[in-house]
């Protein structure tokens, strides 16, 4: 007898990795909770981070440009001019011709959309007449309000965008918080950082990689932005841990000495690197953040003071988490390396991860349960 699937859509921005991550999370828990879940997803995220990420689950990726969120010129620098002039191409949505993703959508009967800070999916809930859930911890609004160029020469688009955000059903918002959103016509609910779940234990990955159970693991990561200039060097001065660099080119596992170096083809899930990991040194985005907060992994962040977002997430850390913040220059100079013995050996524990309590307010909503 053939079951009827109940469809879900996802509609992901591609801007870093963590609103993609963050989404898996939510889907791995709602597939587990309910077994005759299909999910569509729509996004121009790589398609290999949902492959690692939602295993045994029955999803099916759909490549589609429907965010902007900021144009990068590095990790750390954003590319203001060129954002205004996308911003200016794309809004309002009608602006493109988005009748195939409808007829799409429509043929697929969608039951319910859940948006990682897309708008473009609440737009397309409106126009199927489906109730739509915003997942965030903060929105485009309220990012391109602090750039100055972009809040005097984008001010419609703001608007436009804020009204747009304010029009999904229920609101789910992740900590770190930017804005905590007041009640309205729209459901309001907060969580605690939402982070994927563990596939392999410590002792597996340390086989896996062939590396000896007495090592400390420090795992240096940039959120899955390219273009980091890492000194590597001057991490082979240092003795007693190994440096892994995740995500660092088109290959499998790279040794050389003390540094090991994971290419996209290692099939070293990062959430299982994290687990396994004494000190985790990165970018403070929102992936990273999450799992170190949930697994209780000390995290050196590395500050982005021009990215409105880093203040909110780096004032959270400094309360609730075990770590420091560091410049990009003492970064690139690898100053801090001559510190990390105490975060090494720090004794901590796990933390709740939000994404239970998130999977419940998406069924209810949807009455999946």
């Amino acid at each position: 007898m053939k079951i009827n699937k109940t469809r879900i859509a996802y509609f992901i921005t591609p801007h870093g990795f963590g609103h993609a991550t963050r989404a898996c999370a939510g889907i791995a828990e709602l597939a587990s909770r309910n077994a005759n879940l299909e999910f569509e997803i729509f996004t121009t995220v790589p398609k290999w981070l949902f492959e690692e990420s939602l295993i045994g689950i029955s999803y099916r990726y759909n490549y589609l440009d429907c965010d902007l969120g900021l144009v990068q010129k590095s990790p750390f620098q954003e590319d203001i001019e060129a954002t205004l002039m996308e911003l200016r191409e794309r809004i309002p949505f009608g602006k493109q011709n988005n009748t195939e993703v409808l007829k799409k959508l429509e043929s697929l009967q969608i039951h319910g959309i859940v948006c990682d800070i897309a708008p473009m999916g609440i737009y397309f809930a409106e126009k199927l007449g489906v109730p739509s859930v915003l997942v965030e911890n903060f929105t485009w609004d309220w990012i391109y309000s602090g750039y100055n160029k972009l809040a005097e020469n984008a001010d419609k688009v703001i608007k436009y965008l804020e009204d747009w955000f304010t029009r999904a059903d229920l609101r789910i918002q992740t900590e770190p918080v930017c804005l905590p959103s007041k009640k309205g016509r729209q459901e309001i609910i907060q969580v605690k950082p939402v982070a994927r779940r563990v596939y392999q234990s410590k002792e597996e990955l340390f086989k896996k990689l062939e590396i000896p159970e007495d090592k400390k693991i420090v795992s240096i990561s940039m959120g899955g932005i390219e273009g980091s200039k890492i000194p590597v060097s001057l991490l082979e001065k240092r003795s007693g841990c190994i440096f892994i660099l995740p995500n660092t080119g088109n290959f499998e596992v790279e040794k050389f000495g003390n540094r090991i170096e994971l290419g996209r083809k290692s099939r070293v899930y990062h959430p299982d690197l994290i687990a396994a990991s004494d000190l985790v040194v990165g970018k403070m985005g929102y992936s990273t953040y999450s799992e170190t907060y949930c697994l209780g992994i000390p995290f050196l962040h590395i500050k982005r003071d021009q990215f409105r977002e880093s203040f909110i997430m780096e004032t959270y850390a400094s309360r609730n988490s075990y770590g420091s913040g560091i410049t990009e220059k003492e970064f690139l100079e690898m100053k801090w390396l001559n510190g990390i013995q105490k975060w090494i050996n720090m004794k901590v524990l796990p933390r709740e991860n939000g994404v239970v309590k998130l999977a419940k307010a998406i069924e209810k909503l949807f009455q999946l349960s």
